[in-house]
């Protein structure tokens, strides 16, 4: 693919390539070149941390254990 006018140290035009490395840009004119970035699929940035769990209140009163009525 060409691009016409792209490249950013001459103004040439500039052809798209790739080889073992991955793509890149090259100037037709002053063989400048340019490594094509692809977008990553992992991000490097921290992720946040989640929020902190909060207990439900009720409002009515606590029932009685069974297991302390047993032992009395």
């Amino acid at each position: 693919m060409i691009m016409f006018k792209a490249c950013p140290r001459c103004q040439g035009d500039m052809h798209q390539n790739r080889d073992m490395y991955g793509e890149y840009r090259e100037c037709l004119m002053c063989g400048y070149m340019a490594d094509i970035r692809k977008p990553s699929l992992f991000s490097m940035e921290p992720v946040p941390a989640p929020a902190p769990i909060q207990k439900k209140v009720s409002k009515r009163p606590a029932r009685a254990r069974t297991s302390a009525i047993r032992a009395a």
